[in-house]
Order: C-alpha cells, then sequence, then structure tokens
C-alpha cells in the first residue's frame, strides 16, 4: 500500500459510504506513524525506509525524502488537506518530519550556499549523507504547500528555498 492509495482509498470509502477501504488503508498508515522499534525514527517524523510487512517492524533507520519514502511525507499533508478535522494526527507528523529536515537534512554546499538540497541520514552509521536524487524534487512544493495550508512562513521560506534549487 503506498501513501498516495491512502487517500485514494479513504476517498473511495467516502464516496461509496462503506468505510471498509479507509479503514484497510489507514491500518497499513499506522505502522509508518508509529514506528517500531522506536530506533526507526532517528530524528522526530523522519522514519526509516525498509518495512518488514509481515511484522509491522522497521528494518532500518536511514531516512530521506526521496525514493521509497517520499510518498509518505508528501501525503501526511495531502490527508490533512483532505480532512483536517479527522487526520490531524497525519498533519502533525509531517510538522514533526518537516521541522526534523530543515534541521537534520538540509544543507547546502560549502561552495554554493545559495543552493539547498534535502540530504539522507544512514542511522547505522549515525552519518548524514550529503546526496540527494531525483525523488527530492517534490519537496519544496511539500514545504510550500505545508506554509500555504498551516500558514507557518518557515515552511514556505524553505520550501521557496528548495524549491529554486532543482529548478
Amino acid at each position: 500500500m503506498t501513501a498516495r492509495q491512502v487517500l485514494e482509498w479513504t476517498r473511495l470509502s467516502d464516496l461509496t459510504q462503506d468505510q471498509k477501504y479507509a479503514k484497510l488503508s489507514q491500518s497499513a498508515e499506522e505502522i509508518l506513524l508509529n514506528p517500531k522499534p522506536k530506533s526507526s525514527e532517528p530524528f522526530p517524523g523522519l522514519v526509516g525506509t525498509n518495512v518488514d510487512v509481515v511484522a509491522g517492524k522497521f528494518l532500518d533507520s536511514k531516512v530521506s525524502w526521496g525514493g521509497s519514502c517520499d510518498s509518505f511525507y508528501e501525503y501526511l499533508l495531502k490527508m490533512y488537506v483532505y480532512d483536517a478535522q479527522s487526520f490531524g494526527k497525519y498533519k502533525d507528523r509531517w510538522v514533526l518530519a518537516a521541522d526534523s529536515t530543515m534541521k537534520y537534512l538540509a544543507s547546502s554546499p560549502q561552495r554554493r550556499p545559495d543552493i539547498t538540497f534535502l540530504g539522507e541520514f544512514d542511522g547505522e552509521a549515525g552519518t548524514c549523507v550529503p546526496e540527494s536524487g531525483h525523488m527530492q524534487c517534490f519537496a519544496g512544493g511539500n514545504f510550500l504547500l505545508g506554509g500555504m495550508v498551516l500558514n507557518e512562513t518557515k515552511y514556505t521560506d524553505f520550501g521557496l528555498v528548495s524549491h529554486e534549487t532543482f529548478l
């Protein structure tokens, strides 16, 4: 189940007035919202990349906004936009992730302080890896959306900085 499917299946339940689709998708999302073991969340809101879907536990604490992780953060906020009353917990998780991202994953090359990119954190090594792939390109827009929805300029400002990097 992908993060996008949580929104799609929730919408399907709303349209059909049959909550089984929403319950199924949201129960899968709970594993990501309440990560176990705790070591798989090295920074507030930022969770590991790989999950044992049978046991419902994270297998690592490698965090990024890149492939395998990007949609999780993106759809936390979009679920809140879809239904703020029902998905306040999703917004709270997004805020934690956004704040931790700005604090721990954002960096600039020494010779180019005008460029901001989102790196990765290797939980096993305990180090930040200053690499950024093409899947991080949506993050600027997600921060812009977060700033607008939550009326928080720190997210809008960060979104503008990181969005310009990927243009």
